[in-house]
């Protein structure tokens, strides 16, 4: 009776190890996409960045393409449609937020305003904010130290020129936004350093449509704190055939073509495709996981000179994978 036991505990085992060794078998021989993974749902991402020019941020959205693309995210890029930024801006983040995307990006033109505007919403989905962060609420800010940016183009400018000299500064919109932080440090270094400091306020830097080189001619030199702005200034001294020592803030394709035709003196520049793709992967990390961690950026001093450099061409000149 025993042995007879014994025997169909064998024959049970034997069944058992073939029958895996079948299981296995078939795992190893048929294609992979017999069984296809459940792929994740792709992320709806809004975002905004402002008045859209495509070239002024090219590296930036390409950044994000590439995130969007590894990440598995669908982008939703959205601009105002009037000169009052601010004001659209709320408006169309507001959409967004009743539309149910999953996340938003957005580079704050009135941070303070926007502060206002969430902290009125019951609730909101994931937010990361570009260049300047929203104070007093836990959200994912990617960019860079506006106030040490600020310091170092106040430093190298000081260093071109002798003590004494006045300085003009270009006032971006806005008193709370990074390129109000930048300029107010750069300020600061200037005053310390015995320079007279010059304000004007043109938000979209001086144009030769508008300003007459009058503006410009008690100045030694010009610093701008916004991209933008950069470009738009750089072009009219250009126009108005002026020669003067420029120093601004941005690295985009146009900004380094005047850096190298001598139209701009140095630049603190950074990668905008890491810009944006960090900011594609805060905001689908945290619309999957609740993740609203920072991400600072490191930025160079970059002249004529150092153009060429492998390092800085790659900060310039980004080629996505």
């Amino acid at each position: 009776m025993r042995e007879k036991k014994n025997g169909a505990g064998f024959l049970g085992t034997g069944i058992f190890l073939l029958l895996l060794g079948a299981m296995v078998f078939l795992s190893l021989a048929l294609p992979e996409n017999l069984f296809p993974k459940q792929e994740q749902r792709l992320v709806q991402i809004s975002v905004l960045l402002g008045e859209w020019d495509g070239a002024l941020w090219s590296n930036t959205r390409s950044g994000m393409d590439q995130a969007a693309e590894d990440l598995g995210a669908e982008l939703r890029y959205i601009s105002p449609q009037s000169a009052q930024e601010s004001e659209d801006q709320s408006d169309l983040m507001l959409r967004e937020i009743s539309g149910g995307t999953d996340a938003i990006i957005i580079r704050p033109a009135d941070p303070e305003k926007l502060c206002r505007v969430l902290n009125n919403q019951t609730s909101y989905p994931p937010v990361v904010t570009l260049d300047s962060d929203l104070s007093g609420m836990e959200l994912a800010c990617v960019g860079v130290d506006s106030e040490e940016i600020g310091r170092a183009l106040a430093q190298e400018a000081a260093e071109d020129h002798p003590r004494g000299g006045t300085a003009l500064l270009i006032r971006p919109e806005g008193d709370a936004n990074a390129a109000a932080e930048r300029m107010a440090a750069a300020e600061a270094v200037l005053e310390q350093k015995g320079f007279t400091v010059m304000t004007c306020r043109k938000p979209s830097g001086l144009d030769a449509r508008e300003d007459e080189p009058s503006l410009v001619e008690s100045a030694d030199f010009i610093m701008v704190f916004e991209a933008g702005a950069l470009e738009q200034t750089a072009q009219t001294l250009r126009t108005w055939g002026i020669i003067l020592p420029l120093y601004g803030t941005g690295s985009s394709t146009t900004i380094a073509g005047l850096l190298e035709q001598g139209y701009i003196t140095a630049i603190a520049a950074w990668s905008d495709y890491a810009a944006g793709y960090l900011a594609v992967e805060r905001a689908v990390g945290a619309a999957r996981n609740g993740a609203v961690d920072d991400s600072k950026i490191q930025f160079q001093i970059v002249r004529k000179e150092d153009m060429y450099e492998p390092e800085i061409q790659k900060l310039l000149f980004p080629v996505s994978g």
